[in-house]
């Protein structure tokens, strides 16, 4: 899976982290932002006012894998995240297009730039 993430320069020491999904990785990583996961209080909140629901995949009543977002009533959409970039199934019920946007006042220490 690729992240899409975008760092803007606003100042010499300022940077503006503005995060669109979630990445696994194998080697080494700085990680910079938060994953936007449906069980997350704030994003559980507002999908549950959007009309949608949180809750794992169920198959004979067991319950599978990780929280998704679903419609109310439908096993569908049944994303694992509670942002993303087009579905609009997804976005009637709360998932947003809308980054996560962190701040950071000095980058340098997490990146080891002199």
């Amino acid at each position: 899976m690729k992240v899409l993430v975008w760092i803007n320069l606003i100042h010499v020491t300022t940077y503006f982290i503005k995060d669109f999904g979630e990445c696994c990785a194998d080697n080494y990583v700085i990680q910079l932002s938060r994953d936007h996961k449906p069980e997350i209080p704030a994003e559980k909140e507002r999908i549950i006012r959007s009309g949608g629901r949180v809750d794992k995949y169920t198959e004979n009543g067991v319950k599978y894998g990780p929280y998704r977002v679903w419609l109310k009533k439908e096993n569908y959409p049944g994303l694992a995240m509670s942002r993303s970039i087009g579905d609009l199934c997804a976005t009637s019920v709360g998932v947003t297009p809308e980054p996560g946007i962190l701040i950071y006042n000095n980058l340098k220490k997490y990146l080891n730039m002199k």
